[in-house]
């Protein structure tokens, strides 16, 4: 009993509660076509989804435990009365410290249903290794994460889990999600994904850090009739830091990184005639591997402005792991490639900010499997235009370096979202905005989307215990 209560007395925890419900207009590119229960071509569609979310947090002086519940219920295509569709969402984590030394451990996954008609435009919860940052890729040692997934479409927006939510899908710069396209008749599929991660972070000296970083994922089509939409990518990933403070506004870091994934479903395309998608595709199976290593310089001009720089060296192979039905159409090879980035972050406030970033970087395409060097920029900016209200903007371009050996399926990526967030107490906030995404990729076409979104966001007062 007596360890009980001094055990308790030391602990402290948050309860947070919240829930954000959308209502959107939403226009793709192909159009949507339906046969069942009879012929609807879909021009401008209509859904509504609500986002409710969970967190506990419970903490010591050295010891913080949290966890994340944030299921999103979609009711897609509302005039054709379609089926909701559940995506399930957690997280799970740990960390540990004391002065010199930072452990932490995680575990976040997603479960759930959604149509396959909407992957390419981007639907919630479809991800792989391109909606997977490993420690040290995607961000620069001490600034930290290059987010670019948080706005979103929302429910129903590329590479985002929802306003207020996190998990697989997710993305940081370096990581970007492709939307899948298929040309078969939509179904509902199941979709799963699993992360797990863990990290130290030790001060070795006053101006020295070293980080390790691995974990495994998983992410993609739950079995084989899913996989023939959307590929299944699983394997490690791993990352090792070394940061030193040349002065008070400067630092340098040598950041390595290495991700081995092998990625199943239906063939790629061949690039040369006529190909429709069916049920019958054959499906392939690749692993690619790529590492980087870089060196990262961060200058700090004030504390609200800071710019980094970073080279390195990138390289790629691939080794099939068995191809059925089409025999050679994966090679088998090793590429040398560069790696390069660069950020600038003014931040004047929590609510006033402006991000520019770019890299250039191999990355594994969730549809083909192969190693794929892209250019890849993000812009966002947050501003407080009021005391109440707030302006996001966020803009993408991802663009294939046309590197034939390394990856003939290349792609141009274009997104933006424009949102309003008026606070209108201190438990309620409207939204409205206005999202984009249009995406080319050789030998699977033309694909985009436009949504135009209004909704609300309520808060529970957080309880404190």
């Amino acid at each position: 009993m007596i360890l009980t209560a001094v055990l308790a007395a030391q602990l402290a925890g948050t309860l947070e509660v919240s829930d954000t419900s959308r209502a959107d207009a939403r226009w793709t590119y192909p159009s949507q076509v339906f046969t069942f229960p009879r012929h609807v071509k879909v021009v401008l569609a209509a859904d509504l989804a609500t986002i409710p979310m969970v967190r506990a947090t419970v903490h010591s002086r050295q010891l913080a435990l949290s966890v994340m519940y944030s299921p999103t219920i979609t009711a897609p295509d509302v005039e054709l009365l379609e089926p909701i569709e559940v995506m399930n969402r957690g997280t799970v984590a740990a960390v540990w410290h004391d002065r010199f030394v930072t452990m932490t451990v995680s575990e976040s996954g997603a479960y759930g249903l959604f149509n396959s008609a909407y992957l390419y435009g981007g639907q919630i919860g479809v991800g792989g290794a391109e909606a997977q940052t490993p420690a040290g890729q995607g961000t620069t040692a001490g600034q930290g994460t290059t987010g670019t997934g948080g706005t979103g479409q929302g429910a129903t927006g590329p590479g985002s889990t929802g306003p207020g939510t996190s998990g697989p899908g997710s993305t940081a710069l370096g990581t970007m999600t492709t939307p899948v396209i298929t040309a078969a008749a939509p179904q509902t599929i199941t979709y799963v994904s699993s992360v797990s991660n863990a990290a130290v972070t030790v001060r070795a000296a006053p101006r020295v850090t070293v980080s390790f970083s691995g974990g495994y994922m998983v992410s993609g089509g739950l079995d084989t009739g899913d996989q023939f939409y959307l590929p299944l990518q699983y394997g490690p990933f791993g990352a090792a830091a070394f940061l030193y403070r040349l002065s008070a506004h400067d630092t340098a870091s040598t950041i390595a990184t290495e991700q081995a994934y092998t990625t199943y479903g239906s063939c790629p395309p061949p690039l040369s005639g006529t190909f429709v998608v069916t049920p019958e595709t054959p499906y392939c199976k690749a692993s690619a591997t790529t590492g980087v290593l870089q060196e990262t310089v961060r200058h700090a001009f004030s504390g609200q402005a800071s710019l980094s720089i970073g080279a390195g060296i990138a390289v790629a192979t691939i080794e099939p792991a068995g191809v059925e039905g089409v025999p050679g159409s994966i090679p088998d090879e090793l590429t040398i490639l560069p790696y390069a980035s660069a950020t600038f972050l003014y931040r004047l406030d929590y609510r006033n900010t402006l991000l520019l970033a770019a890299q250039v970087l191999p990355t594994v395409d969730l549809r083909t499997g192969l190693p794929s060097e892209r250019a890849q920029t993000v812009l966002t900016l947050t501003d407080a235009l009021a005391e109440d209200l707030t302006v996001i903007a966020t803009a993408s371009v991802v663009q294939s370096i046309p590197i034939q050996a390394v990856d003939p399926y290349t792609i141009t990526l274009l997104t933006g979202t424009v949102e309003l967030r008026q606070r209108v107490d201190r438990q309620l906030s409207a939204l409205v905005g206005l999202s984009g995404l249009w995406q080319s990729q050789v030998g699977y076409g033309d694909v985009g989307s436009l949504v135009a979104y209004v909704g609300m966001t309520a808060r529970l007062p957080t309880t404190r215990f």
